[in-house]
């Protein structure tokens, strides 16, 4: 979300911009303490249903984006996403400063 344009959800990507961009200067900050942004992937949750059912003038993209990773089976549970992180996390010098995704385990 952080590199999407997509109407109707731009605080969601702006919050998530600037969420990465802290973790980029927490780790340049305070070197010792390991930082990195953890990208989990599409993961089912509530706002993705509310994608998939939105209305008004943004629903037909939304619809169209967000109902397509339902139907691709590119959905992600909240758990899976959370097994990863935590798979990760003693690695987690290794992406000092830098992404870090649920594919990478």
């Amino acid at each position: 979300a952080a590199e999407s344009n997509l109407p109707g959800i731009g605080a969601y990507a702006v919050a998530k911009a600037a969420e990465e961009h802290l973790a980029r200067q927490l780790a340049a900050e305070v070197p010792e303490v390991p930082c990195f942004i953890y990208r989990p992937g599409v993961v089912e949750t509530e706002m993705q249903r509310q994608a998939r059912e939105a209305q008004g003038s943004a629903a037909p993209v939304l619809h169209q984006v967000f109902r397509g990773y339902k139907v691709e089976g590119r959905l992600l549970s909240p758990k899976e996403a959370a097994k990863a992180l935590v798979r990760l996390l003693p690695r987690a010098r290794q992406f000092h400063g830098k992404i870090a995704s649920w594919r990478d385990v």
